[in-house]
């Protein structure tokens, strides 16, 4: 299992986050997101699985 760090990047759109990761390998990765959303209780996670190509 590999990790990388995520470099959150400005956005002009509402709902629209953007981020820049430096993988260092090519294949199969697992994006995984938590948010806390006003008038929700607990966390909300979600994961999105992506292929990173050469």
């Amino acid at each position: 299992m590999m990790a990388a760090p995520i470099e959150i990047l400005p956005s002009d759109d509402p709902g629209v986050y953007r981020f820049k990761a430096n993988l260092m390998m090519p294949g199969g990765w697992r994006l995984s997101l938590g948010a806390k959303v006003q008038g929700e209780t607990g966390t909300l996670e979600n994961k999105l699985e992506f292929r990173a190509v050469p």
